[in-house]
């Protein structure tokens, strides 16, 4: 999965609420990318202004929020509205 492609997830399964976390940081990057001052994006996802400028700098957001490529994630399973889990696919 691209950055893009979690992105698209998380807006088609979260559109009325918050992305569960860590996730959440992506929404915030998403709030910045549409205009919102990065302080005002990091309150609105719950975590600090700073966390949000140091991904935004960052060419694998939800690689440096997960630990892994999002190339290497197989497939996400979503249980009751939070990531059950992942299971990445064998080298």
């Amino acid at each position: 999965m691209s950055n893009l492609d979690f992105v698209k997830f998380f807006k088609a399964a979260y559109p009325d609420e918050s992305w569960p976390k860590p996730f959440h940081l992506l929404e915030g990057l998403q709030r910045v990318a549409a205009g919102e001052t990065v302080k005002d994006a990091a309150k609105a996802v719950g975590t600090l202004p700073s966390i949000l400028e140091k991904l935004a700098g960052s060419s694998q957001p939800a690689h440096d929020i997960i630990g892994v490529q999002p190339t290497e994630l197989g497939c996400i399973l979503i249980n009751g509205g939070q990531i059950g889990r992942k299971m990445i696919q064998a080298p």
